[in-house]
């Protein structure tokens, strides 16, 4: 983080674990995960304070609420992911604090007739800001447009969740300790679970502006000035305004990344 020579600023850490439902821990590793402790959670954060930005955690396992009370009051976000809880489990861990949804229907118990589940409690709640991975393979278009609608434009986060292959042209890979393949515009273990994506930011706003009916400036906002405000760095970055870091993307008419500046300094160039 405190790097100054590289072409991007990492903005903190997100605790995607190790307080996961092992029945939607996705590729995690079984062995990795474990029920919502305070002692651990103390000791995993020591001397990272101010570091780690977002803790995601199933809100239905016994100690969750107290876990997400902590971490508010230390100023993480607390986020609801990998998760298996009902629609009164989510609730109650959104009245805990939870106002994050991490890869919002993925891992996640989804919406039936009679039991709406966590996705449910997301799309209702007005607390909660919705991550997607826009990228046609983790959620469909019409469940984009469907979160979107849902949220509106001021409620939804832009994630990539991307993995080493993006931007390169590397077909295998290994993801603590799994085996990977990337195919079909996605990443995949040799059991066919996804693993990650090859998305970029650019590629998943172009992505939401084919898919759904919303303005250019809506869709830039939930690349950027949204998951700006949601870890508080909003005064700082996230939009063009006086006085702030200068961190800049330009695209071209066709939303293709031209150049970028990093606190005013051009890290990148397209010619």
């Amino acid at each position: 983080m405190s790097r100054s020579d590289s072409g991007a600023r990492i903005a903190g850490a997100h605790l995607e674990g190790p307080f996961l439902n092992p029945s939607k821990r996705g590729v995690h590793r079984q062995e990795y995960l474990s029920n919502p402790s305070l002692k651990d959670f103390r000791e995993m954060i020591r001397g990272y304070e101010g570091i780690v930005r977002i803790l995601t955690i199933a809100p239905e396992l016994e100690g969750a609420a107290e876990l997400c009370n902590e971490a508010t009051g230390l100023g993480i976000v607390a986020a609801m992911g990998h998760t298996n809880a009902t629609f009164i489990e989510a609730r109650v861990g959104i009245e805990a604090g939870i106002t994050h949804s991490t890869h919002t229907f993925n891992a996640m118990s989804g919406l039936q007739s009679r039991e709406p589940g966590a996705v449910g409690a997301v799309l209702l709640s007005d607390k909660v800001k919705a991550e997607i991975i826009a990228d046609g393979i983790h959620l469909s278009p019409e469940i984009v447009k469907l979160v979107i609608k849902a949220k509106g434009s001021d409620g939804v986060i832009l994630v990539t969740d991307a993995v080493t292959p993006a931007g390169t042209e590397l077909k295998e890979f290994e993801l603590a300790g799994i085996r990977a393949h990337v195919r079909d515009g996605g990443c995949f273990t040799e059991d066919g679970r996804i693993c990650g994506s090859i998305l970029t930011l650019d590629r998943a706003v172009r992505n939401i502006l084919a898919w759904n009916q919303i303005t250019l400036p809506e869709a830039i906002r939930m690349a950027t000035l949204n998951p700006a405000k949601q870890i508080g760095i909003e005064e700082r970055t996230g939009s063009l305004e006086e006085g702030k870091d200068a961190d800049i993307v330009i695209l071209d008419k066709n939303l293709t990344v031209t150049s970028t500046f990093v606190k005013g300094v051009q890290t990148y160039s397209s010619t």
